[in-house]
């Protein structure tokens, strides 16, 4: 083996011809790699994303049906003393929460960005029985309605039986 020896004020340096750094393919191959796992955590990312929009709508819509079944099993007044039904109307684009038999000019409306809904309710909307909270008196149902990204193939289902008891099934 060959070596030099440089001089450098009092310190002696002995290096070797064949220590070198990195070579070009090493940075390329190492790079590459960086750019892949770079890639594919972003579309993870964004794929979460679209997942968050949809599960927090769902979340939403399953807590509003609740709170309604929950008004009208305990007979919550309106402003003229009368017990009520409490209800949820639906549209493609937003759902209203609604007070008595239907949904009137007022009502609380809720409008999430992105999202479109498709149900098999009667006339829209489900109207939970004052002091039951059930749906529907006689054998009906289970009812589903389909929560969609607007933006993706990404959609969810609740299905909503008679008692008004909600199962969220998740679909791509």
């Amino acid at each position: 083996m060959v070596s030099s020896v440089k001089l450098e004020g009092d310190n002696m340096r002995t290096t070797r011809p064949n220590q070198r750094g990195f070579t070009l393919i090493e940075l390329l191959l190492v790079i590459g790699i960086m750019g892949i796992l770079f890639t594919m955590a972003t579309f993870s990312l964004v794929n979460t994303q679209r997942f968050a929009n949809i599960n927090a709508t769902v979340d939403q819509l399953v807590t509003d049906l609740r709170a309604q079944q929950t008004k009208a099993m305990i007979g919550s007044k309106d402003t003229t003393g009368v017990e009520n039904s409490y209800g949820i109307s639906f549209s493609s684009s937003a759902y209203d929460l609604f007070q008595g038999a239907s949904p009137v000019s007022g009502d609380f409306t809720v409008t999430p960005a992105g999202i479109t809904f498709t149900n098999t309710l009667t006339s829209n909307k489900s109207v939970f029985g004052e002091r039951s909270g059930e749906i529907c008196a006689n054998t009906c149902g289970p009812y589903t309605v389909t929560v969609k990204s607007s933006s993706s193939t990404q959609q969810r289902v609740l299905t909503i039986n008679k008692y008004g008891v909600v199962i969220s099934n998740v679909l791509q």
